[in-house]
């Protein structure tokens, strides 16, 4: 799946959660909310 490029990563995270959303069970990352995960990389 992809978003307009010009929208940049904003775009792409609102897209995220918009499928979570419509897709019931679902899971969703928030690997940027993770402080592990930003340390991390």
């Amino acid at each position: 799946m992809q978003t307009p490029r010009e929208k940049g990563y904003a775009a792409a995270i609102e897209k995220a959660e918009e499928v979570h959303r419509d897709w019931p069970g679902s899971w969703f990352a928030c690997q940027h909310e993770n402080l592990d995960n930003v340390r991390a990389h």
